[in-house]
C-alpha cells in the first residue's frame, strides 16, 4: 500500500484534512448562529414580559394594588368598580335637585345615608336577602346574592364593626327620570372571615383599617326612598 492510500485510510491526506476542517468550521458558526438567536430570542421574551407587568402594574388601582384586600380586610361588595370618576362637591345640583323632591334635606340625608350604609353591612353579612333586595337595585342585588352564596358554600361568615369617620355627599345628577348622589364614607373597619368554630382565618387580631367608600344612591321621580346602586371602595 502506497503513502497516499494510508493517508486516506487513516485520514491523514492533507486534502482531505483541510475539508474536513472547513466541514467543521461551518458547522460550528452554524450552531453559535443558531444558539445567539435563541439567546437573543429568550432576552427578547423576558423583556416584553416584563413591560407587559410593569404596564398592568400602572395601570391598576390602588384597590386592586393591595391584592386581596377587598376580600379579606375591607369587603369589596358586589358592584365595586373604579369607572365613575366623581367630582368632589360637586354640587350644582342640589336646587335642581330639591325642585324634584322638595322634601330633601341635605343634613338629614347624610344621616339616613349612613344609616343605610350600616344596616346593608349588617344584612350582608348576616345573609339578609329579604332586607338586601328592599335596599338596592336589582341588578346589584344579584350581585350580593352571588357572594353570600359563595361564601355560605364554604361555610363561613364575617364579621364587621364599622366606625364612622366622615360622611360627605360629592356630586348630584338629576336626570329624567330620577336623581343620582353620590356619597363618600370615611370609615375605620375592622373585617374578620370566622369559620364554623368562629375563629377569624385572615384577621385574628381584628385589625382596623382606614377604608373610604365611595357608593351611588339612586332615587326614581315616583318614589320616597333611595336605595344603592352602585359601590366603590379603597384603602387609604
Amino acid at each position: 500500500m502506497n503513502d497516499q492510500s494510508e493517508d486516506l485510510l487513516f485520514g491523514q491526506n492533507p486534502a482531505y484534512s483541510q475539508i474536513r476542517t472547513d466541514v467543521f468550521g461551518r458547522v460550528i458558526m452554524v450552531l453559535v448562529t443558531i444558539l445567539s438567536a435563541m439567546v437573543s430570542a429568550f432576552f427578547l421574551v423576558v423583556l416584553l414580559y416584563k413591560f407587559g407587568r410593569m404596564n398592568e402594574t400602572s395601570g391598576r388601582t390602588k384597590h386592586q394594588i393591595s391584592g386581596g384586600l377587598a376580600e379579606v380586610d375591607i369587603i369589596d361588595l358586589p358592584g365595586s368598580g373604579s369607572r365613575d370618576k366623581i367630582n368632589q362637591n360637586d354640587l350644582s345640583g342640589l336646587d335642581q335637585l330639591k325642585q324634584k323632591f322638595p322634601n330633601f334635606v341635605l343634613p338629614d340625608f347624610l344621616v339616613h345615608a349612613e344609616d343605610l350604609f350600616d344596616t346593608i353591612f349588617a344584612a350582608f353579612t348576616t345573609s339578609d336577602r329579604d332586607a338586601l333586595k328592599t335596599m338596592m337595585t336589582a341588578n346589584l342585588y344579584q350581585g350580593f346574592l352571588a357572594q353570600i352564596r359563595k361564601r355560605e358554600e364554604k361555610n363561613l361568615r364575617q364579621e364587621v364593626i364599622i366606625k364612622h369617620t366622615k360622611t360627605t355627599l360629592d356630586q348630584i345628577q338629576i336626570l329624567v327620570t330620577k336623581a343620582k348622589l353620590f356619597v363618600s364614607f370615611d370609615v375605620s373597619q375592622m373585617n374578620a372571615m370566622l369559620n364554623s368554630d368562629g375563629a377569624s382565618i385572615d384577621n385574628p387580631n381584628k385589625i382596623y383599617r382606614n377604608v373610604l367608600h365611595k357608593w351611588i344612591f339612586e332615587r326614581k321621580n315616583n318614589t320616597s326612598n333611595w336605595i344603592l346602586a352602585k359601590t366603590t371602595c379603597v384603602e387609604i
